[in-house]
């Protein structure tokens, strides 16, 4: 498993002449993403009842379009990673491809992360660092459910979360510079995460032997006990 010395390198290296598509391809999402949120903008300042409707329509959205959105960002930089690196703007919309799927793998991982975060954040933070491979592994394998790819998301990441967690603790001074631009960075800065993130999957996979993984409790089972 590579150093995340080595992955940061290698994600700056892929970027390499397609920073402007990347850079690109984050600003139409985040347009898109943020969009979502006007009705419930819109609203803020009407009656409790116009209140109630805008955040339900936002809501909405936000499960139609935002996590098929977010499924298909994630995927988009898998594909940079692995050598197809044309028309990312398109690829941002793959989730829609797939749309149930999508929206299952996403909406199944929030809910897990919401149910641990209830007990405490620091359960909830682990347990996102524990799915953080489910989009990628959904990629791969289309046979999986939705908790399938958690479950194996999970014993992927087993002995790695540290790993990730210090990646991210890593980005946190990057991020409070791109406050300072009043946000305008962060067009820069989740590309390079994203990449960054592939990477980290593409060499977990190598570590792992690809697709041999073992099968271990649900956390439906879990959560239920």
């Amino acid at each position: 498993m590579k150093t995340n010395k080595e992955i940061r390198m290698s994600a700056r290296q892929e970027l390499t002449n397609y920073w402007g598509d990347a850079v690109l391809a984050t600003f139409v999402y985040y347009v898109i993403a943020y969009s979502c949120n006007i009705p419930s903008a819109l609203t803020r300042f009407l009656s409790l009842k116009w209140q109630m409707y805008g955040s339900n329509v936002s809501l909405l959205l936000s499960i139609l379009v935002v996590l098929p959105l977010v499924f298909g960002f994630q995927l988009a930089f898998l594909h940079f990673v692995r050598g197809d690196k044309e028309d990312m703007i398109s690829q941002i919309f793959g989730g829609f491809k797939t749309y149930g799927r999508a929206i299952a793998v996403q909406l199944l991982q929030g809910i897990f992360i919401f149910l641990w975060c209830l007990l405490l954040i620091i359960p909830g933070i682990i347990k996102f660092f524990s799915y953080a491979m489910t989009i990628y592994i959904a990629k791969d394998h289309p046979e999986l459910g939705a908790n399938e790819c958690i479950d194996r998301s999970i014993e992927m990441m087993r002995g790695h979360k540290t790993q990730l967690f210090l990646m991210f603790l890593g980005f946190f001074g990057l991020a409070i510079l791109c406050v300072f631009t009043l946000g305008i960075a962060f067009l820069w800065l989740i590309p390079y995460i994203q990449v960054c993130l592939a990477t980290f999957y593409e060499n977990l996979k190598l570590e792992e032997g690809v697709d041999v993984y073992e099968k271990e409790e649900s956390d439906i089972d879990m959560v239920i006990e």
